[in-house]
């Protein structure tokens, strides 16, 4: 029986001919130590430890731009409910521009969630319910599969894509929420990506997306959002941010339809310069 972040986990079992016994449970998520006591029935009792850490999702593009990085064990990876995919065939999928496309919107954070799962982190309610949920809403077709986002279908996808966002980006953990990504706070160690970053899903969007972007040095940063006519709709980011994996949600609620633009200005304190702008459609 265990006791700890694990409490109240048990069996009752037989040993082999060895004398040897196996005792196997899955953890609910929380960090620490739990202690394993042993009875064995009439001789003596003694116990065991395990240390589990707290391992943080990290957000689908933090996967994309690192896929050394990607948990063996996850591949190959099934996206729908009868096709699987290599390594390279989901690189392949998460660098696909969305271009209005509801499966790659989902593809995205469901792959992303698969590999955090993969790699350790804790899946809380409702994240297994929504991938299972994810892979029948893409049932037997394959990725990408031009699916409209203001479709039923789509929206369904869009719904279930946000719901694995907020999983991958930390929201859903305990503790993971207030860390920059690209953080694990189980060693206290940031991972700084290799160069700056700037793209944003879904896209196109109802009324949020989520802005992404990458800082391989300490940065002054400024990300603004513009309709087509020049004018300010959003100030995301103004300030000093470390080097580091971000992600900024752009709420368009009181907007109308239409093209808008989201620029990243970002003055590095080693010279380097990053200013790039993607485009935005808004479709209410």
């Amino acid at each position: 029986m265990t006791s700890g972040p694990n409490t109240g986990k048990a069996a009752t079992t037989l040993t082999d001919v060895n004398g040897q016994a196996t005792f196997s449970y899955l953890g609910d998520g929380g960090t620490g130590t739990d202690v394993i006591s042993v009875l064995v029935t009439g001789i003596f009792t003694c116990e065991a430890q395990v240390t589990w850490e707290n391992v943080c999702p990290r957000g689908q593009g933090y996967w994309k731009n690192h896929p050394a990085e990607w948990p063996a064990s996850a591949l190959p990876m099934m996206l729908g409910t009868s096709k699987t995919y290599t390594k390279e065939q989901l690189l392949a999928n998460l660098k696909t521009p969305v271009a209005g496309d509801a499966s790659l919107i989902l593809a995205y954070q469901l792959i992303a969630a698969k590999l955090n799962i993969a790699a350790g982190a804790a899946a809380p309610a409702p994240v297994p319910a929504t991938i299972a949920a994810a892979d029948a809403a893409i049932g037997t077709k394959a990725i990408p599969m031009k699916t409209k986002p203001n479709t039923a279908a789509g929206q369904t996808m869009t719904s279930l894509a946000a719901t694995l966002d907020a999983y991958n980006n930390g929201s859903l953990n305990a503790g993971c929420n207030a860390l920059p990504k690209g953080t694990q706070n189980s060693n206290g160690i940031t991972t700084v990506p290799g160069a700056f970053v700037l793209e944003n899903y879904p896209n196109p969007f109802n009324p949020t997306t989520t802005i992404e972007y990458a800082l391989p040095v300490d940065a002054r940063v400024t990300l603004e959002v513009y309709d087509v006519l020049g004018r300010r709709v959003a100030e995301l980011v103004n300030g000093y941010v470390p080097a580091g994996y971000y992600a900024a949600e752009f709420d368009a609620s009181t907007l109308a339809s239409g093209v808008y633009l989201y620029r990243i200005k970002a003055d590095g304190i080693d010279g380097k310069t990053f200013n790039h702008a993607r485009k935005l459609v808004l479709m209410k």
